[in-house]
């Protein structure tokens, strides 16, 4: 099975375990390891520790005017795996502009084209205002995590 019906066929690609809305922080480096955290003892993550060293700085891409960080981690995954973070308040970007979202991907190496097209997704979902405006007033991780799978999936 190839493209987004692999994806579809893993309806808790992500789920309410791997979502935190109001994420408190000070710095992009800070949430960008909170937001990992969610993936510790997740049963599709083999090392969690290889995976939080496979983030590195190369890893991590900002969508400029959105608030948006992207990361991933190619090590300590069996699956594709997200964790998603609506911050309490935004914290500074690299690039300058406020961070308000953190995605973690990993990544195992077979499914390095399932990545690409769930980044793809979610990348063009976030640069459209009304679809990134449905995960801003997401009420609960549930609404978050069904709304986040709809683009992906």
């Amino acid at each position: 099975m190839v493209g987004n019906q692999r994806l579809m066929e893993h309806p808790d690609f992500i789920g309410t375990a791997q979502v935190r809305l109001g994420l408190e922080g000070a710095t992009r480096a800070e949430v960008l390891r909170a937001t990992t955290e969610l993936l510790r003892g997740d049963p599709r993550v083999t090392s969690w520790d290889e995976l939080w060293a496979s983030v590195g700085e190369r890893q991590v891409v900002e969508l400029v005017g959105c608030g948006v960080c992207i990361a991933h981690g190619r090590r300590g995954a069996k699956e594709l795996v997200l964790a998603a973070s609506r911050l309490a308040q935004p914290v500074p970007g690299e690039t300058g502009a406020p961070l308000r979202m953190v995605f973690v991907f990993g990544i195992p190496t077979a499914m390095a084209e399932e990545y690409l097209r769930a980044v793809g997704a979610l990348v063009r979902a976030c640069r459209c205002t009304d679809r990134l405006g449905e995960i801003l007033e997401a009420a609960t991780p549930e609404d978050f995590a069904r709304q986040i799978g709809e683009w992906i999936g």
